[in-house]
């Protein structure tokens, strides 16, 4: 049928008008013409949009749902976490799966219960969204879930800058 499968970074963009895409490849960019193109967009993560959180992720209880290496840490801090603020944060970049900061922390919650120290606990879920989920019908759900927990949710709160050792996650100032 005449199909290929060409696994590489878009660099200098499409052209539909020609039916062309422009790839990177090790002898430069090149050009690829097509009759029909399918793009499957991958994401990459990335820490580094958020000041700070590169040097903190992995320590003084900074975790990451994202890459298997940060699933032990996040569990770690989980387990041993008896007291005080957790917030769970949604970005404004584009991440891979929308609900999973909304899942860890309803995960949290259920453990902080299961171990008896829920009490204790203020689980706070942070959405640079103006709502806690894109979709208006699950947003009217989860909000109501957020509610039965006793998770707060804060809206318009996009994550800025992280400084993990002083415990502190920086939103953009209002000007």
């Amino acid at each position: 049928y005449g199909k290929q499968w060409y696994q590489r970074r878009v660099r200098a963009g499409f052209d539909p008008d020609k039916n062309t895409v422009y790839v990177a490849s090790a002898f430069g960019n090149k050009e690829i013409t097509y009759d029909y193109l399918v793009v499957a967009l991958g994401l990459d993560i990335r820490f580094d949009k958020v000041k700070g959180l590169p040097e903190a992720l992995g320590k003084d209880g900074v975790c990451s749902n994202y890459g298997a290496g940060n699933a032990d840490y996040t569990w770690n801090v989980l387990s041993s976490f008896k007291s005080g603020d957790a917030l769970f944060t949604f970005p404004s970049a584009p991440i891979k799966c929308a609900g999973a900061p909304q899942k860890i922390m309803y995960l949290a919650d259920a453990h902080l219960r299961k171990t008896g120290v829920r009490d204790s606990c203020t689980l706070t879920y942070h959405t640079a969204l103006p709502a806690i989920f894109g979709v208006p019908k699950y947003a009217a759900v989860l909000s109501g879930l957020a509610e039965e927990k006793g998770c707060g949710v804060e809206v318009k709160s996009d994550l800025v800058e992280v400084c993990g050792r002083n415990k502190e996650a920086m939103r953009p100032t209002e000007s």
